[in-house]
């Protein structure tokens, strides 16, 4: 799993944007992402179909992020945890 910061620009409007990737786990159907910044609360990214997503406003900081993969069936995995990251 990475996580990547990087700054987006819309209408020269700069934004700081997390992005999550993981390897596709066999059998998943969906996957709830969450985020850590500096030891705070779990905070939920989202949940999505695909190996990845964007966070966008994030602040300066260490991040962790966690993927738990669903089946279609709504068992859960064990969570994959990231490295923590400086973005």
């Amino acid at each position: 799993m990475t996580i990547h910061g990087h700054t987006v620009i819309t209408q020269g409007i700069a934004t700081n944007v997390m992005t999550i990737s993981w390897s596709g786990a066999k059998g998943a159907a969906s996957y709830k992402v969450e985020y850590q910044r500096d030891n705070g609360p779990w905070v939920q990214a989202g949940t999505v179909t695909s190996t990845a997503i964007d966070v966008d406003g994030i602040y300066t900081g260490t991040y962790l992020a966690r993927v738990t993969a669903f089946s279609v069936g709504g068992d859960a995995s064990i969570p994959a945890l990231s490295s923590a990251t400086q973005v």
